[in-house]
C-alpha cells in the first residue's frame, strides 16, 4: 500500500526529554524531517517481559459533568523480580472514528554509553489486511508501552511508539505480539525490538491504554472489560468535589463567625464622666465583654496611674491639676480591635484653689461657731458653706465673704461636719472640711512641771469652769509616745527614756478648741523646792534645789512688793542655792522670781521659779528717848502734811498750807515734831512707804542719814514719793497711807487722798 513519506526528526540534545510531536492535519503537506545521525543498535531486549494492558484515562475539570467512559481491558503479567527490571516504554496511539491528522511514531532509546533520540512518522493503509497488525475502523485509541526489564536500575530506558489515529492497530482483546514488533521493525529497522519468547527470563510487561482524544464511537462495546475493574476505573462523582467545596465554605464561614464574635473586639465610644484635679472617670461603652479590653491612664512622661473600675467605667486617682493625661484603650490577649491598635482620648484636669488650716471655734456668744481658712489660688467673689449635724441633716448652702465665716443658732453637744464649697467653674482642693462638737468651753490655765526626779515628770495645771469628766495627757518624744487619762488636775509620768532628749506634753477635754502644752527641752535646769523665809532679824531667806545642777552662769533673783507701781529690786549673779533678802518693808507681800544669766539663754528653766513671801509687822521704834513715844497718827496732833514748796532747799519754816487731800499734780511734804530727842552721829536707814487703800505698797524709799541730820528744832521734814506709775509725771489719785520707818521700826502713820 501507498504510504505518506515519513518526515525525519529534527536532531536534539541527548540530554533533555524529547516531547511528543502533535499531530497535524492530514491536508498539510508534512513537512520533511531533517536527516539525522543513524540510529545507535538497540540494546539486546531481555527475555520473559510481562505483559500488562491498562486503560489511559484522561484527567476532566471538576466543574463539568464527566463523560462515562467504557474501561479497556488490560492484561497484566506480574514480573518476577519488578525490582530489577530495567524500563522501556512503547506507546502507540490509535483513533478509530472521523479522519484525525497525520500522527507521528516517535522512538527513544537510552543505552549505557549513548543516548539517542528518533522521530518518525508511520502511516499505515486503513485497510486492514496490507497492515501488518489487524486494525478496525471503529478502533479506540490506545497506548502501547513495552518496558524492558533487563535494567531496572536505567529510568526512561523507553520506546514509544505513536500511530496516527486512523492507521493505528486494533485495540482487541487478543493482541498479536509479534505481529505488532514486526511493523515496528519496518519502521525503525530489523532486530531492533523482538518479541519476547515464553522461556526468556525477562519478561517484556505490555500497556495498552486508551486515550482520551475527545471522540466516542457510539457502537463500540467493550464487552470484553472485568467487571472488577470497571468499579476501580468507575470516574468519580460529579457531587464529590461539590459536597467538599460546600464543607470547606462552612468552616470558612465558621471561622470568619468565630473570629468575628470572639477574636474581634469592637468599641462603642469611650466617654469622660468627670474630672477633677486628682481623678477622672471614662465610660467604655462596647457590646463586647469589658475584660477583653484594657484600659490605661499615662502622663506625658508615660507614668500610668491607678484604677478602679466599677462595671464599664474606670476612674483613674492620684493625678496633679492641670495637667494633660491620655486615656489608651487597647484589646487584650487573644483579642483585636476591629478599627486600629487602640483607641484614646486627652484630658486635662483644672487647676484648683487650695484651702488649708481649715478650723472651727467657739464664738462670743452660745450656740455660736466661728469658721476660718486660708486658700491658694483663684478666689471667688462669695464663698458659701454648708454644714450636716449628727443625724445627716444638711444646711445650706450659706454666702460669705473673705476668709471668716460666723456661724450661729448651733446646739450645744451636737457634732458638726463643716464644708467650705465653690462656684461651678472652680476646684477646691485641700481641707475643705472640718467637724466640731459644740460643748461648753473649757480652759486649762497654769500647766507646769510640778516636779522632776530621775525619769520621772509630774504634771499639774488648772481649770476654770466646765470641770470636764476626763483629761487626755500625751507625752511625745520622737518615735516616743504616752497618753493618759486623768480626772484629777495632775499626772505623773512614769519611767521616760531620759532626760537627753526634747518632750512635749498635752492636755486636752471635751469643750477644748487646743490643747494646752508644754514643752521640756533636753538637757533641762529644774528648780525644785524654791522657798522664802522671814528670819529672826527681819531678813527674808530665799532657797531652792536643782537635781540637774547649778547653771553655768548663775542666777540672777528679783524680788519687788505685790502692786508696787517701781520696778523689781534684782540680786545678781548668784552662785549658791541660796541667798538672803535686807531691807525689806515691813508687813509687806514680796513676789521673788529666780532667772537664768545670760550665759545660759538657750537653756531652759523648768520647775518652780517664783515664790511669795509676806513679812513682819514692825515694832514701834523706840530709841534715841524721843518725847512722846512714837508710833505717831494724825490724831497725836504732831504730825501733819503740807503743800511742798516750790524751792529747792526749803526747810519747815517754808511750809505754808496743811492739808489732807491733793491733785495728782501736786507734791507732798511731811512735817513731826516732838519735845525731845537725843543727839546722835549714828546712821540709821530712813525708809518712806505708800500704801494703797488695800493695804499693798505701792512705792517705797530708802535712804541712810545720821541720826541729827534727820532733825531741825526737834522736827523733821522731807517730801513724800507719790504714787507714780513708772515713766508717768502724774499721781495716781486714790487713797493711801504714808508710813516712815527707822532701822526697820515704825515711826509714824498718816492718811491722805490724791483727786
Amino acid at each position: 500500500p501507498a504510504h505518506e513519506a515519513i518526515p525525519e526528526a529534527q536532531p536534539e540534545p541527548a540530554d533533555e526529554a524529547s516531547p511528543e510531536v502533535q499531530p497535524e492535519p492530514t491536508d498539510e503537506a508534512t513537512p520533511e524531517a531533517q536527516p539525522e545521525p543513524a540510529p545507535e543498535a538497540i540494546p539486546e531486549v531481555q527475555p520473559e517481559p510481562t505483559v500488562e494492558v491498562a486503560p489511559e484515562v484522561q484527567p476532566e475539570p471538576a466543574d463539568e459533568a464527566t463523560p462515562e467512559v467504557q474501561p479497556e481491558p488490560t492484561v497484566e503479567v506480574a514480573p518476577e523480580k519488578p525490582a530489577e527490571d530495567k524500563d522501556a516504554l512503547l506507546s502507540a496511539n490509535a483513533v478509530s472514528g472521523p479522519k484525525m491528522p497525520t500522527g507521528n511514531l516517535k522512538m527513544s532509546k537510552k543505552g549505557k554509553r549513548s543516548r539517542r533520540r528518533e522521530n518518525l512518522v508511520l502511516e499505515i493503509p486503513r485497510d486492514p489486511e496490507e497492515s501488518a497488525i489487524p486494525v478496525r475502523e471503529d478502533t479506540t485509541p490506545v497506548t502501547v508501552r513495552v518496558d524492558d526489564a533487563t535494567e531496572p536500575s536505567k529510568k526512561n530506558n523507553s520506546t514509544t511508539l505513536s500511530f496516527s489515529p486512523e492507521s493505528a492497530p486494533v485495540a482487541t482483546e487478543e493482541v498479536d505480539i509479534d505481529q505488532l514488533i514486526a511493523s515496528v521493525n519496518e519502521v525503525v529497522g530489523a532486530d531492533e525490538l523482538t518479541a519476547p519468547k515464553s522461556g526468556d527470563d525477562h519478561p517484556l510487561t505490555m500497556h495498552v491504554a486508551p486515550v482520551d482524544t475527545g471522540y466516542h464511537d457510539p457502537y463500540h462495546q467493550d464487552s470484553h472489560v472485568d467487571p472488577s475493574e470497571e468499579t476501580e476505573r468507575k470516574p468519580k462523582s460529579k457531587w464529590f468535589p461539590i459536597a467538599i467545596i460546600t464543607l470547606l465554605s462552612i468552616a470558612i464561614i465558621g471561622v470568619i463567625a468565630f473570629l468575628m464574635s470572639n477574636y474581634y473586639v469592637n468599641i462603642t465610644e469611650l466617654k469622660l464622666l468627670d474630672h477633677s484635679t486628682e481623678s477622672l472617670t471614662v465610660e467604655l461603652i462596647t457590646s463586647d465583654e469589658q475584660e477583653c479590653f484594657i484600659v490605661t491612664c499615662t502622663d506625658n512622661y508615660g507614668n500610668s496611674y491607678p484604677r478602679t473600675i466599677d462595671e464599664n467605667s474606670y476612674t483613674f486617682s492620684g493625678l496633679r491639676e492641670n495637667t494633660a493625661y491620655t486615656v489608651t484603650v487597647i484589646a487584650s490577649e487573644y483579642h483585636r480591635l476591629r478599627s486600629g491598635k487602640s483607641h484614646t482620648i486627652t484630658v486635662k484636669t483644672p487647676g484648683s484653689t487650695k484651702i488649708s488650716d481649715f478650723t472651727a471655734r467657739r464664738g462670743t456668744q452660745p450656740g455660736d461657731i466661728v469658721l476660718n481658712f486660708n486658700s491658694e489660688g483663684p478666689s471667688p467673689e462669695d464663698w458659701q458653706y454648708t454644714y450636716t449635724d449628727d443625724k445627716g441633716v444638711l444646711s445650706g448652702p450659706f454666702n460669705f465673704t473673705d476668709h471668716t465665716a460666723l456661724v450661729t443658732g448651733l446646739t450645744e453637744g451636737v457634732t458638726y461636719t463643716f464644708a467650705i464649697e465653690a462656684p461651678r467653674d472652680l476646684y477646691l482642693s485641700g481641707e475643705t472640711s472640718v467637724e466640731y462638737t459644740l460643748l461648753p468651753i473649757v480652759t486649762v490655765t497654769a500647766l507646769h512641771i510640778e516636779d522632776v526626779h530621775d525619769t520621772t515628770v509630774s504634771l499639774a495645771w488648772s481649770c476654770e469652769e466646765n470641770f470636764p469628766a476626763e483629761w487626755t495627757v500625751t507625752c511625745e518624744s520622737g518615735e516616743y509616745s504616752k497618753a493618759l487619762t486623768t480626772s484629777d488636775l495632775k499626772i505623773t509620768f512614769n519611767d521616760l527614756p531620759d532626760l537627753q532628749r526634747d518632750y512635749t506634753f498635752s492636755v486636752i477635754a471635751l469643750g477644748m478648741d487646743e490643747p494646752a502644752i508644754l514643752e521640756l527641752p533636753a538637757n533641762p535646769v529644774i528648780l525644785e523646792d524654791l522657798k522664802a523665809e522671814n528670819q529672826e532679824d527681819g531678813t527674808v531667806k530665799v532657797s531652792w534645789n536643782t537635781p540637774a545642777g547649778v547653771p553655768a552662769g548663775g542666777w540672777h533673783l528679783t524680788y519687788n512688793t505685790v502692786g508696787s507701781l517701781h520696778v523689781s529690786y534684782v540680786v545678781r549673779d548668784i552662785t549658791d542655792n541660796s541667798v538672803t533678802l535686807t531691807g525689806l518693808i515691813p508687813n509687806a507681800e514680796y513676789a521673788i522670781n529666780l532667772y537664768l544669766t545670760a550665759e545660759d539663754a538657750s537653756v531652759t528653766m523648768f520647775g518652780q521659779t517664783s515664790t511669795t513671801v509676806v513679812t513682819p509687822e514692825a515694832k514701834a521704834f523706840d530709841g534715841y528717848s524721843m518725847d512722846p513715844t512714837p508710833v505717831f497718827t494724825r490724831e497725836s496732833g504732831n504730825l501733819s502734811l503740807w503743800l511742798c514748796p516750790e524751792e529747792e532747799d526749803w526747810t519747815y519754816r517754808d511750809l505754808k498750807k496743811t492739808r489732807n487731800e491733793f491733785t495728782k499734780d501736786e507734791r507732798i511734804a511731811v512735817c513731826l515734831q516732838v519735845q525731845s530727842v537725843a543727839a546722835s552721829d549714828d546712821t540709821v536707814s530712813l525708809m518712806y512707804v505708800l500704801r494703797n487703800e488695800e493695804g499693798q505698797v505701792v512705792t517705797d524709799e530708802t535712804k541712810e542719814f545720821t541720826w541729827d541730820s534727820l532733825w531741825f528744832d526737834r522736827r523733821h521734814a522731807n517730801e513724800v514719793p507719790l504714787p507714780k506709775a513708772v515713766g508717768e509725771s502724774t499721781s495716781i489719785p486714790g487713797k493711801y497711807t504714808l508710813e516712815i520707818y527707822i532701822n526697820g521700826m515704825l515711826l509714824l502713820r498718816r492718811d491722805f487722798t490724791i483727786v
